[in-house]
This record gives structure tokens, C-alpha cells and sequence, in this order.
């Protein structure tokens, strides 16, 4: 079965996801942004990298190497476009994760789903969006499940680090 994510147009994905009900493009570029400002990694990939998914929020010299992984091929070539003159060291992958191994960046848990609950409120009430209780459950718990059983297995370095306070504190690292 073809992979829906070939035929869904960049345009039609970044205008979806950047739409003010959705929020999910600034959100990921926040992310990206502070994920790289707070761990100071030397090298970093995105796995689903669209058209960037905040590729612009890495600084001049703020890394050494980017890897960005999408199965679509015009997202792979959208961002080496946008960002190739940007960010030295960007190296452009098309796979599907489902089939080829990858590494994935650092993991981040919290202690309980109660704070990630209330961490999604907080983000609500200062205009974002909401993500039923079920569904931050069932996240969750996926989650952490993919990275022991599809993810740990397949990269060749890991780490492991608690979000619940003011900054991530490293739980467990390989190798």
C-alpha cells in the first residue's frame, strides 16, 4: 500500500499545520528551537522534516550536523532549498521510518501525565490548543513504548532525560 504522506502537497501540509486552530507549526518550530538552545547538541535530526519544521530556528553555528528524514522526497528537497545555505553540515534524507533504521534524538519523559496535562492547559490558556485527556494518555504511554521497543534498538546512541522540572536532567544515556 502506498504511503499517504507521498501525495499530501507541502503547501497543502504547512497550510494545514500552521492554520491558528491547528498550532502546530509554530508549536514544533518552539520546540525544535528550545530543544537545541537547552541540550547544545553538536548534531541533531528531525525525523518528519517537511518543508523544515523549524530548521529556522537553529542559530548560525549552533550545530555541526543536521539530518533531516522525510519519506516524502519534494519535503527532503523543499528543505535543502530553504536551508542548505543556512545550516552547515544539513545532510537531506528521504526513508520511511518504517522500513529503514534511524537514530533518534534525545527522549524526554515526564514523571507524571498529570504535569503533562497541566503544562497542556497552561499552553491553552495562553492561546493554544487543547489535546483531549485520552489522547495525552494513550501518547504517552505510546510513546515511551516506541522508543524502548522500535527506536532504542535501532539507534546507535541514546539518551534519556526528565522534562518534569525547569530543565531536562539526563536519566540514562548509550553508549
Amino acid at each position: 500500500m502506498r504511503n499517504p504522506w507521498l501525495d499530501i502537497p507541502l503547501q497543502d501540509y504547512e497550510g494545514h499545520m500552521s492554520l491558528p486552530s491547528v498550532g502546530q507549526a509554530q508549536m514544533l518550530a518552539n520546540q525544535l528551537g528550545l530543544l537545541i538552545e537547552r541540550h547544545a547538541p553538536r548534531s541533531a535530526a528531525i525525523i518528519g522534516c517537511a518543508g523544515g519544521n523549524g530548521i529556522d530556528r537553529i542559530g548560525p553555528g549552533q550545530l555541526e550536523r543536521l539530518v533531516a528524514l522525510d519519506i516524502n522526497p519534494a519535503y527532503v528537497e523543499a528543505v535543502g532549498t530553504r536551508y542548505a545555505n543556512r545550516v552547515p553540515g544539513l545532510e537531506l534524507c528521504r526513508a520511511d521510518v518504517g522500513q529503514d533504521a534511524i537514530s533518534p534524538s534525545p527522549y524526554e519523559r515526564l514523571q507524571s501525565p498529570r504535569l503533562a496535562l497541566r503544562r497542556i492547559a497552561a499552553r491553552v490558556r495562553q492561546g493554544g490548543h487543547d489535546v483531549p485527556r485520552a489522547d495525552v494518555l494513550r501518547r504517552l504511554v505510546r510513546g515511551w513504548e516506541n522508543f524502548q521497543q522500535v527506536y532504542r534498538p535501532l539507534a546507535d546512541e541514546w539518551a534519556i532525560y526528565d522534562n518534569s522540572g525547569d530543565s531536562p536532567r539526563l536519566l540514562e544515556r548509550w553508549p
